[in-house]
């Protein structure tokens, strides 16, 4: 099964990180720092946040589970 990350998340949505930083409210640094894997466990406000910008299920993100099993209702 393919799984989902942010930044393909992020690519698929045609968004830059700095767009994503305005729909979300997190900063860019971090959307970029998760997305390098720099970031190994982003706490779950901020996937909450990158997810509902997103417009995924935050499991999505913390999962990685297929984005049409993920779909925020």
């Amino acid at each position: 099964m393919k799984r989902i990350t942010l930044r393909e998340a992020r690519q698929r949505r045609g968004l830059t990180q700095e767009q994503l930083e305005s729909l979300s409210g997190v900063t860019q640094a971090n959307i970029s720092a998760i997305e390098r894997g720099a970031v190994q466990d982003p706490n779950s406000s901020t996937l909450i946040k990158l997810a509902d910008a997103l417009g995924l299920d935050p499991r999505a993100l913390r999962f990685g589970v297929a984005p049409n099993e993920a779909v925020a209702s």
